[in-house]
């Protein structure tokens, strides 16, 4: 499958092919060429951000079948340290902030270059690919939680060496949240759930969702977290799942696909000559109507995606009982490092030294 990017501020468009470089091929501290894009900015920059001139008109060639179209950035050596400047200093906010934008605003547009029946699917099976792919990846996670027993904030760490040793962390939602990980070492599988272990298996074994309910689907807006990382933890329900059930209007949803142009100025500290660079996320926004929140409670979810390498970056969950009384809110953000080097230790379960010889 082709990716048409299509110029949004930038003096021509390029085509990249389906071997393009796999999520967690970039590394966080080299400079990458202008194909490579950034992973770990959530909004946009504070810095200025005056318009980019192209220096002739730009076109935009219409989507052939089968293609997604996003923005063409165009990304200067060097960009990324700037990039992870920014999401320091914007992480703490974004963590704090526990409302989600609307649609067609100043942070927000809808994806209009395909029908969201067609665009919608194919985000999540390209989101389904690249967390497949992970490897040598390091994340930082932060989670803000609101709810009617009190509010809360986590830090967690995504270690992944590849499909067979990693550590992949998630909360459990409840009046005392439990903060948890999926770790694997090669040979078996444990789940920690607060200070409880349990779940041992094998490498191919599925994470039970810890879930009041048999069906992960209809808590999805609640226990999300523990299932973005489904291509590696097995977890209940892929991406493509949870997508389709929105389009579907599984639990009274209506899904809208939205898309942002992130301008970010870079001043050239011999010259002091600024260029304003682009680069896109695309966003997942699953929002029950009346009628629905009547029946099931009121509920609106947000999924940001990078458009370049198709991970996850924001997830946001705003719900309502059905009485109305009682919401939660609850925001997670990943911050991706690439080839990373682990010892094995970072796999190792910490209530016993023998998980490793198991």
């Amino acid at each position: 499958m082709l990716l048409i990017l299509a110029a949004a501020g930038c003096q021509n468009d390029t085509k990249i092919a389906s071997n393009q470089p796999e999520a967690g091929s970039a590394t966080a501290s080299s400079e990458p060429d202008a194909s490579k894009a950034p992973v770990e900015a959530d909004a946009p920059s504070n810095q200025p951000t005056a318009p980019a001139q192209p220096d002739k008109p730009i076109t935009t060639p219409p989507p052939k079948t089968n293609e997604v179209v996003i923005p063409n950035k165009d990304l200067p050596p060097g960009l990324r340290r700037d990039l992870d400047a920014a999401s320091r200093s914007l992480k703490q906010a974004m963590a704090a902030k526990l409302v989600i934008p609307a649609t067609n605003t100043a942070d927000w547009r809808p994806y209009t270059r395909m029908p969201v029946g067609e665009a919608a699917p194919k985000i999540a099976q390209q989101i389904e690919k690249a967390l497949g792919n992970l490897h040598d990846t390091f994340g930082k996670i932060s989670i803000a939680y609101q709810s009617p027993d009190g509010t809360g904030s986590f830090d967690q760490e995504l270690k992944v060496r590849d499909r067979t040793e990693f550590k992949v962390p998630f909360i459990v939602v409840g009046a005392a949240p439990l903060t948890c990980n999926v770790f694997t070492n090669g040979k078996l599988k444990l789940v920690q759930y607060g200070p409880e272990w349990r779940d041992k298996g094998s490498l191919s074994s599925p994470v039970k969702a810890y879930t009041p309910l048999a069906a992960p689907q209809t808590t999805w807006q609640r226990d999300f977290t523990q299932m973005i990382y489904e291509p590696m933890t097995r977890s209940p329900l892929s991406w493509p799942s949870v997508v389709d059930g929105w389009i579907r209007g599984d639990q009274g949803y209506v899904l809208s696909v939205d898309d942002r142009d992130i301008p970010l100025v870079k001043t050239d500290p011999k010259t002091g000559q600024s260029k304003t660079y682009h680069y896109a996320d695309f966003r997942f926004h699953a929002e029950r109507g009346e009628a629905a929140a009547a029946k099931y409670g009121k509920s609106e979810i947000e999924v940001v995606v990078d458009a370049y390498l198709w991970l996850p970056k924001t997830i946001r969950s705003i719900y309502t009982d059905k009485s109305g009384k009682k919401t939660w809110k609850i925001t997670w953000t990943c911050t991706y490092n690439f080839h990373r080097k682990f010892k094995d230790t970072d796999f190792l379960a910490p209530y016993t030294s023998k998980l490793k010889k198991a």
